[in-house]
């Protein structure tokens, strides 16, 4: 059980990257990056719901839900980028990003890891939910909602 509970993220994760491009096509560009988070929030949201008799389905829904919905941010959000940045910066743009999300990783484990010992498993995860909640926040309130196709 615990297994399935684990390896169900990795199928959300590539359901999200083959089904981004087609949630893009139907609701718009802006509002498929907020969907993503929107959907990992959710998941967060369904894991904390668990209970010892709702655990696995819960569990397992929450953790799909997880990995779908970052990726399908990820692709999108990714996508916008590239499609804004002139060709000759788009490495370093990449990198700065990669740099400052990637970099924050180890900070955000060892936060949840306090808040987890401190606090209590339930108040880790919660953490996590509230921290994805937030960001956003920055999205909605930003032109990003209206953006509908990248224009060639």
């Amino acid at each position: 059980e615990i297994g399935l509970v684990f390896a169900v993220d990795g199928v959300g994760m590539v359901a999200g990257a083959i089904a981004a491009p087609a949630i893009e096509r139907r609701i718009g560009l802006g509002r498929s990056i907020i969907l993503g988070p929107a959907i990992g929030v959710v998941g967060i949201a369904l894991i904390l719901a668990a209970t010892p008799a709702t655990a696995i389905p819960l569990l397992v829904s929450g953790r799909f839900l997880f990995g779908f919905g970052p990726v399908v941010f990820s692709v999108t959000q990714t996508s916008l980028r590239q499609s804004v940045t002139p060709s000759h910066l788009l490495g370093r743009v990449n990198a700065s990003l990669r740099w400052l999300t990637w970099g924050f990783r180890p900070a955000g484990a060892l936060l949840g890891g306090l808040v987890g010992e401190v606090w209590g498993l339930y108040a880790g995860v919660a953490l996590s939910g509230l921290g994805l909640a937030l960001c956003l926040v920055p999205l909605v309130i930003s032109p990003v909602p209206r953006l509908e196709r990248i224009q060639a």
